[in-house]
């Protein structure tokens, strides 16, 4: 790897390490952007016997069927490269803004209805900006 294309690897390590570590401690222990992390949480609360949270045991099957759709989509369009990575992220983004819209219409245990800016996050962390917050 030549040294000026170091800098995509380090800059999504630091952001998938960014997001793990607000997810494990906002979401009650769920690492969010690794599976690993899970595995071995989920391993270590069965050794000694501890409760295991519910997210994170569904984290792994939903991990497993989106690199299963992941790899379909891929074979599927038949496409390399830039052009594979450009259908992705459309597939990508039209998921997140479809569980958006999902999640604005389910009430939160609080008793409230989700307002955009509660989940506006979501978008923040693809590098999409409402006019509000430009």
């Amino acid at each position: 790897m030549k040294y000026e294309g170091i800098w995509i690897p380090t800059l999504l390590s630091v952001i998938a390490g960014m997001v793990d570590l607000t997810g494990f401690l906002t979401l009650g222990n769920l690492f969010t952007a690794h599976i690993t992390g899970n595995l071995v949480v989920i391993a270590a609360l069965v050794a000694r016997g501890g409760r295991i949270n519910p997210g994170q045991v569904l984290a792994i099957p939903i991990f497993m069927t989106a690199v299963v759709m992941t790899w379909l989509i891929a074979r599927a369009s038949g496409r390399r490269g830039p052009g594979l990575m450009r259908l992705l992220l459309l597939f990508q983004f039209l998921l997140v803004k479809y569980l958006q819209s999902l999640a604005q219409s389910i009430v939160l245990p609080l008793g409230r209805r989700c307002r955009n800016s509660d989940l506006q996050f979501i978008g923040d962390d693809f590098g999409w900006r409402t006019k509000s917050r430009r």
